[in-house]
């Protein structure tokens, strides 16, 4: 009997058998693979899994061998098809993976987006491929009633599927299409010395992070893809150890718990996500983590109602650190009004934004540019929102003036127009910051421009 033969009459036998692993695997480990942070390892313990149960329950695909069966199992678990070498690729370059069509498929890297020559068989074989991803990592399989779905592979990658019958094409073909991204996020978050390469200069690295370990609560703000969760979360990861600090996100992207080789924790952050079926959401994750006595809240984004919770945490004493989708700092309160009031507030217009302005004493502004270079290009201290003129007054500590943009570098200089106000210093002070580090500060400061 050859191959082709075994695969016609064994066909029904090998999905029953894979349905029976990916259901062991869901039930037993599901908890296990979710905490893995290498990709490498997070493969090798599925295969591992797949061939301990399939010996222990003596699976054999009828004319073949067990290990051929095993061998079939990891393969129709594991491979991705063309999208396997990207998704764990070993050097980590890849940012992000754009899967527009079977014969389109494009890489990130660098902030640079590139068109590859690889392509799908078929239409058919891409949208089996996006179901199998579905099932490996416990996510609603899509389908012609639920054509859109989230997951994520690991503790790094996130993955958004949308397909037929929402996504359409101008050809007259009749297959079901598929459309995914897949985001890669690091497994720690940016150095100092990652920060300093294009991100920011030496003054605002040292500013944003005396402000953010002493306390001060801050939003990054900027486009899509303007790696405003990246950097957030880097400085975060420079605050003292012994901070408690609650991490909460729709899905997780920053991995900000640390461990040590043993498996122990080495920081006090605490690493929460919303759970809509079990009927926990970012609002009631907000709240709760207030009877944690948290020392800093960490919200990944927000984006809505939640915005109400975000500023009452942060007006009754709770540093408060978090991103949001705005273009200048004008665009950022109207956002964050038009979230607060979702929440169906019967709060004034100009009550809220001077809410807002007292929630933040820092906002930090992230540009992505043409040439896919990220920095920051703006760092304000938010003073208060002006009834009179209708906006807000801020002191500008830092900004980028870009005077030309290279294929990989973008030339310009940082200005430093104000130096951090009285009050402000005094509430750093009460937080612990030492004269020796604010006098450290002020040197750099008087340093002026630097490129």
């Amino acid at each position: 009997m050859n191959n082709i033969e075994i695969k016609k009459e064994s066909l029904n036998q090998i999905e029953k058998i894979v349905n029976e692993v990916q259901i062991h695997l869901a039930e037993k480990h599901k908890e296990k693979f979710v905490e893995i942070k290498e990709q490498e390892s997070f493969e090798e313990l599925i295969a591992e899994e797949i061939e301990t149960y399939c010996h222990n329950k003596k699976l054999q695909i009828e004319g073949i061998t067990v290990e051929q069966t095993i061998n079939r199992v990891k393969e129709s678990i594991l491979s991705y098809d063309i999208l396997t070498p990207l998704i764990f690729d070993n050097d980590n370059e890849v940012e992000e993976i754009r899967v527009n069509d079977y014969n389109d498929i494009r890489i990130v890297k660098a902030g640079k987006e590139e068109q590859l020559a690889i392509s799908f068989t078929s239409r058919e074989k891409l949208f089996s491929v996006a179901q199998r991803l579905c099932r490996n990592n416990y996510a609603p399989v899509i389908k012609r009633d639920q054509p859109y779905t989230r997951l994520r592979i690991g503790k790094n990658i996130r993955v958004s599927i949308m397909a037929s019958p929402v996504v359409v094409s101008n050809d007259q073909r009749t297959e079901k299409i598929v459309q995914m991204t897949i985001r890669k996020q690091k497994n720690k978050p940016f150095s100092k010395d990652e920060l300093l390469k294009n991100t920011v200069n030496k003054y605002g690295d040292e500013l944003i992070s005396l402000l953010i370990k002493n306390g001060a609560s801050a939003a990054f703000f900027g486009g899509t893809n303007s790696g405003k969760t990246g950097t957030m979360a880097s400085y975060i990861n420079r605050m003292n150890n012994k901070n408690r600090t609650i991490s909460i996100a729709e899905i997780d992207e920053m991995n900000l718990r640390q461990v040590n080789d043993e498996g122990n924790s080495t920081n006090g952050t605490l690493m929460w996500e919303e759970k809509k079926k079990y009927n926990i959401d970012f609002r009631q994750l907000i709240n709760c983590s207030l009877t944690f006595t948290p020392d800093t809240l960490v919200l990944q984004e927000i984006k809505s109602a939640e915005a109400v919770d975000v500023i009452n945490a942060a007006i009754t004493g709770h540093q408060v650190v978090t991103t949001v989708h705005a273009d200048n700092i004008e665009v950022f309160g109207k956002r964050v009004l038009g979230m607060f009031k979702e929440a169906n507030s019967d709060l004034s217009d100009d009550l809220i934004l001077e809410y807002i302005a007292d929630s933040f004493d820092l906002l930090i502004r992230m540009v992505k540019f043409k040439n896919g270079i990220r920095k920051i290009v703006q760092v304000v201290e938010l003073k208060k929102y002006n009834r009179n003129t209708n906006q807000f007054e801020y002191n500008q500590l830092l900004k980028f003036k870009a005077l030309e943009i290279t294929e990989d570098d973008v030339v310009g200089n940082y200005e430093s127009e104000h130096f951090i106000s009285e009050g402000l210093l005094e509430k750093m002070v009460e937080k612990g910051t030492h004269n020796f580090e604010i006098a450290h500060l002020k040197n750099l400061y008087h340093q002026r421009t630097e490129t």
